[in-house]
């Protein structure tokens, strides 16, 4: 089962002896389905199942394009280059080179 820790996680490794394992927060992978039945049940685990598994839509040629909007939006969240990038798909091979011409050049395509 593939499964996302939400919290830690401690279970019993062997009875026996006593030994348990710890899996940390924030670990994703593929575990035996009921040590990540018994994670999912405590809620220290998220079940990701491959249907819930998005591909990188970066590289994808099918992406959605952003709206004008949303680009604006990315001018101080993302790196300029990813910015520049999205940018590009709106305003094709004339995209200016700077942040300032690029945000000129959306909102006079948002305002027309």
């Amino acid at each position: 089962m593939y499964v996302n820790f939400v919290r830690d996680h401690e279970y019993v490794v062997d009875k026996k002896s006593g030994v348990r394992r710890r899996i940390p927060l924030g670990w994703t992978g593929t575990l035996d389905d009921a040590i990540a039945r018994a994670a999912i049940d405590a809620g220290n685990a998220v079940d990701l199942t491959p249907k819930q598994i998005e591909p990188a839509a970066e590289n994808s040629d099918d992406a959605a394009v952003r709206t004008p909007a949303e680009v604006l939006a990315l001018a101080d969240t993302v790196h300029f280059n990813t910015f520049r990038a999205e940018a590009a798909k709106l305003l094709g091979d004339g995209t200016p080179a700077t942040k300032a011409e690029i945000v000129a050049a959306l909102q006079a395509l948002l305002a027309g």
